[in-house]
C-alpha cells in the first residue's frame, strides 16, 4: 500500500496561499485555489496543509515544516522566556484510557482569526531549556482587552525540542500583548547548580504585531519536504536560533540505533531556507539576532553523562540512556551509588519528560524493587529519572518498567511514538 499522499490536492507550495486567509486579518478579498479556481474556506485551506498517510509506529519525517517568528527573548529573575508565533496547526495530546492504554488525539485548528503561540523557558545560567508542566500560562490582549487566555500543552516538536504551545484566537489586524506567566517547578527535584532555583512563578510581557505581511511570512516560510521522503524514519532538524553548528551535526542521530541513510545533510541544505521567506524590511523580530537566542531542548550524548554508561535501551522507538554514577556523589547518600535513566528521541535526543519509570534488580532467582525513579534537574545530567541504589554488580540484570507514557503533547513526526508501556532489560557486566 502507498504510504504517503496529500490529504488535499492543492497541497503544493503555491496551494499554501489559501493558508494567508486563514490566519485571518481585517482583509475581506475572497482567496481562491489558482488550480480550481474557486474560492478557499478555512476548512479547504488547512486539508491544504499535507500528511503522511499510515506512517510508522515511530518517529517520522513530516511533511513539511511550520515556518515561525521569533519574537524577543525577555528574562526575569533565573529564567528566560523565548515566544514565537506559527500558523496554526494540528497537534496530538495524549489521554489516558482503560488500565494501561493510551489514545493521542488530534487537535485541530480553530477555523476562525488564529495563531500558534510558543513559548521555550530556560535557565539563563546554564542554558538548560526546563522540560516540566510547570503551570506556564499565557494572556494575549489588544487594546488593553482580553483575547484569547489559556493554559498551553505542554509539548515536543522535532525542529523545536520541547515547548508550551496553543492555537491562540485573535482579532483581527494589529498590535497585541502577550503575557506569559512561567509558574513553578514543584513536581521535580533539583541538584547541582539547579537546587534552590525555579521556585516562584516569574511574568513577563512581549508585544508583537499581526497584519497581511507577517500572515504571509508564515505561510512563505512553510518548507515542504521531498514527497518520496515522507514518512521515512528520519527527523527534521533543530531550527537554529542562533545556536551553534553542534546543534546541527552528526551528534544528534544515534548511529547504534538508526542508518546514516537516513540523514543525508543534502536534504537540510540552504536551498530550504530561501531569504525571500525573511523579509526584514518590516517586521524587526523576524529575524534572529541576539535577542532571539534560544537553546534545544537536547540530552548529552550517552557516553557524556555522568558515571559508567550501562546501556541505551530502545522502547517504542525512545531511546533511555542508561548510566551508574558512584558512590558519594551529590545525588544520594555517601554510600549509595545513583542509577539514571535520560530518555530521549532517537535522533536530536529531544528530552522526554512527564513519565512515570521504575526499577528492579534481578540476581539469582531474587527480585530488589528499586522502585520508582524520580524526576531530576541537573546542570550536568539536565533532566533525568534517578534513585539510589545500594550496590549494582555483575551479573544482575536491571529492568526498567515503563509505568506512563511521556504526557507531553506533539507535534507531528512524534504522534505515533512513545505511547506505550512496557519493559526495558540492562544485563550489567562490565562494572
Amino acid at each position: 500500500m502507498k504510504r504517503r499522499r496529500f490529504i488535499y490536492t492543492g497541497a503544493t507550495a503555491a496551494g499554501l496561499g489559501g493558508l494567508a486567509g486563514c490566519l485571518g486579518g481585517d482583509d475581506d478579498t475572497e482567496d481562491t485555489d489558482d488550480t480550481e479556481g474557486e474560492p478557499n474556506d478555512d476548512e479547504d485551506a488547512f486539508d491544504a496543509m499535507p500528511q503522511v498517510e499510515n506512517p510508522p509506529d515511530a518517529v517520522y519525517l513530516p511533511s513539511h515544516r511550520d515556518g515561525m517568528v521569533m519574537l524577543d527573548t525577555e528574562t526575569v529573575g533565573d529564567v528566560a522566556v523565548s515566544p514565537m508565533l506559527s500558523i496554526p496547526h494540528f497537534f496530538w495530546i495524549v489521554e489516558t484510557g482503560i488500565g494501561d492504554d493510551y489514545t493521542v488525539d488530534r487537535v485541530d485548528p480553530p477555523e476562525g482569526d488564529s495563531v500558534h503561540f510558543m513559548a521555550t523557558v530556560w535557565d539563563t545560567e546554564t542554558e538548560v531549556v526546563l522540560p516540566v508542566d510547570s503551570g506556564l500560562s499565557i494572556e494575549i490582549e489588544k487594546d488593553g482587552q482580553l483575547v484569547d487566555s489559556r493554559t498551553p500543552w505542554p509539548m515536543i516538536s522535532q525542529g523545536m525540542g520541547f515547548h508550551f504551545g496553543d492555537n491562540y484566537e485573535l482579532d483581527g489586524d494589529g498590535e497585541y500583548t502577550a503575557t506569559i506567566s512561567t509558574g513553578s517547578m514543584e513536581d521535580v527535584r533539583l541538584t547541582g547548580e539547579m537546587e534552590g532555583r525555579f521556585q516562584t512563578s516569574e511574568t513577563v510581557t512581549v508585544d508583537f504585531e499581526m497584519d497581511a505581511e507577517r500572515r504571509q511570512h508564515l505561510v512563505d516560510s512553510v518548507e515542504l519536504f521531498d514527497e518520496d521522503r515522507w514518512g521515512d524514519r528520519e527527523a527534521v532538524p533543530p531550527m537554529d536560533h542562533n545556536h551553534d553548528d553542534d546543534h546541527h551535526d552528526d551528534d544528534h542521530h544515534d548511529d547504534d540505533h538508526h542508518d546514516d541513510d537516513h540523514h543525508d545533510d543534502d536534504h537540510h541544505d540552504d536551498d530550504h531556507h530561501d531569504d525571500d521567506h525573511h523579509d526584514d524590511d518590516h517586521h524587526d523580530d523576524d529575524h534572529h539576532d541576539d535577542d532571539h537566542h534560544m537553546p534545544y531542548s537536547s540530552l548529552p550524548e550517552p557516553e557524556h553523562l555522568l558515571g559508567d554508561l550501562l546501556g541505551t535501551p530502545t522502547f517504542d522507538d525512545a531511546v533511555y540512556a542508561t548510566t551508574l554514577v558512584e558512590a558519594g556523589s551529590r545525588f544520594v547518600e555517601e554510600d549509595d551509588q545513583y542509577l539514571v535513566v535520560s530518555p530521549r528521541t532517537p535522533y536530536n535526543r529531544c528530552v522526554l519528560p512527564q513519565m512515570s519509570v521504575s526499577a528492579t534488580i534481578e540476581r539469582d532467582g531474587e527480585t530488589i524493587d528499586l522502585g520508582s525513579l524520580q524526576p531530576t534537574l541537573d546542570h550536568d545530567l539536565e533532566f533525568h529519572y534517578g534513585t539510589p541504589v545500594e550496590e549494582l554488580q555483575n551479573g544482575d540484570e536491571l529492568v526498567l518498567s515503563i509505568d506512563s507514557v511521556t504526557q507531553a503533547s506533539r507535534h507531528q513526526g512524534y504522534e505515533t511514538a512513545f505511547t506505550e508501556t512496557g519493559e526495558l532489560r540492562v544485563e550489567i557486566d562490565d562494572l
